[in-house]
């Protein structure tokens, strides 16, 4: 699982590109977050490919944290699958 390291009190983007996942002409129609309590989605977007999704944190606070994004496909039959990494949030 990938894992990517963020100070507390950053607010900082993470991307995952499914553009291998999607067939010649298809796109994403949605793209779901779950994030844990101890962070926060501050916002998040997606488009053709990617999706995008800014972290943050409530309070000055350490810990290790699993993010998953969930996509919907505009196939048909729609496919569905998700991605999950971990933000560790430490002093730097």
């Amino acid at each position: 699982m990938i894992t990517f390291t963020q100070s507390p009190l950053a607010q900082l983007p993470y991307t995952v590109d499914w553009s291998k996942w999607l067939e010649v002409g298809e796109v994403l129609a949605s793209a779901t977050w779950s994030v844990p309590s101890g962070i926060v989605n501050e916002a998040s977007t997606f488009d053709d490919t990617t999706a995008t999704i800014w972290i943050g944190t409530p309070a000055p606070t350490t810990g290790t944290y699993q993010v998953k994004c969930t996509v919907l496909s505009d196939a048909s039959p729609t496919k569905t699958d998700s991605r999950t990494f971990v933000i560790k949030v430490l002093q730097l």
